[in-house]
């Protein structure tokens, strides 16, 4: 086995990174996967047969515990075989990785977040230790290379979003749930804060009909709600309804005040949607690799993101 790659996980960027690095990487590795997404699991055996282990990991404490013993059981034997790179990509892995695998391991750890969001003391903890223990460390962006250089003063390696997700599958079954449901602007994802929902809640181009559709699971700022040009869908957004969500829009639209990066950049390219989004150090690195156009405001403001999105408003409605 020459490399054996771990995932825990269910949505946002993770996911699409980690299936991106299979078609990179499956032509000369073998892959145990580590997942709460059962659906990602099935895409994974179907799309590359003979080649993944799976197993799916449970998410209660108590079930952790269970699931790690599972894991010990069915797994050390296949782990200590060889000498392999497991590439870690969640802090909860780590607490596997330390009691499952022996010393001899080469442990490289990829680091999704350097600045994490969210379960910043968890994250924090993990980086530190990868750190102590001598982990190889991958981070996603050059961005993200000089954060974490000024935090630790190590400067670790760079490997970029890929340009392929696992929408292109051949395994991959569209789900057409937005048929006929067109929109001009569309916000999707988890809501969080940080992404900055609040910056268009006063928008208000003339229109007698929503232009901007927000989906996804979170706390959602009341004041979109309030907006009649808003439409707000508070629900999680499957794999298979992507494809039919991006093709009932124009535009996707990121007034994230803060970012380590989006896939939505992969998505946009893949399904040739331009992009509306802010200034941010990361978002200016991943446009370069952009197949669409990506109109960026000037600021990382209400005011400025609004004047960007009436400007493209008024380019593409008539397109």
């Amino acid at each position: 086995m020459n490399n054996c790659l771990f995932y825990i996980g269910r949505t946002g960027g993770g996911p699409s990174f980690a299936y991106s690095l299979f078609y990179e990487d499956f032509d000369t590795s073998d892959f145990i996967i580590c997942s709460t997404n059962n659906e990602l699991l099935n895409l994974y055996k179907s799309d590359f047969p003979n080649r993944v282990y799976d197993y799916l990991i449970p998410v209660t404490f108590l079930q952790l515990i269970g699931g790690w013993l599972t894991i010990l059981l069915s797994y050390r034997r296949l782990l200590t075989a060889n000498k392999i790179t497991i590439t870690a990509y969640h802090p909860l892995l780590f607490l596997y990785l330390l009691l499952l695998l022996p010393k001899r391991q080469d442990v490289s750890v990829f680091i999704h977040d350097v600045e994490p969001h969210t379960y910043s003391r968890l994250e924090s903890w993990f980086q530190k230790i990868s750190i102590f223990f001598g982990y190889r460390i991958t981070v996603i962006s050059e961005s993200q290379s000089k954060i974490f250089k000024q935090k630790y003063n190590i400067l670790p390696s760079v490997r970029l979003h890929p340009p392929y997700l696992h929408y292109k599958s051949n395994s991959f079954q569209n789900i057409e749930s937005f048929k006929g449901e067109n929109i001009f602007f569309l916000f999707f994802g988890r809501v969080e804060s940080y992404k900055g929902l609040d910056l268009i809640c006063n928008l208000s181009i003339k229109s007698n009909s929503p232009i901007v559709r927000v989906i996804g699971k979170g706390p959602c700022p009341k004041c979109l709600k309030d907006n009649p040009l808003i439409e707000v869908l508070p629900r999680y957004v499957h794999d298979q309804e992507v494809p039919s969500l991006l093709g009932s829009c124009k535009v996707l639209i990121l007034p994230y005040k803060s970012a380590t990066q989006s896939g939505l950049f992969q998505l946009a390219s893949m399904f040739n949607i331009p992009i509306i989004a802010t200034p941010l150090e990361v978002f200016v690195e991943q446009s370069k690799n952009a197949k669409v156009p990506v109109y960026f405001s000037k600021k990382v403001s209400a005011s400025s993101f609004l004047e960007r999105m009436e400007d493209v408003y008024d380019l593409l409605r008539e397109g």
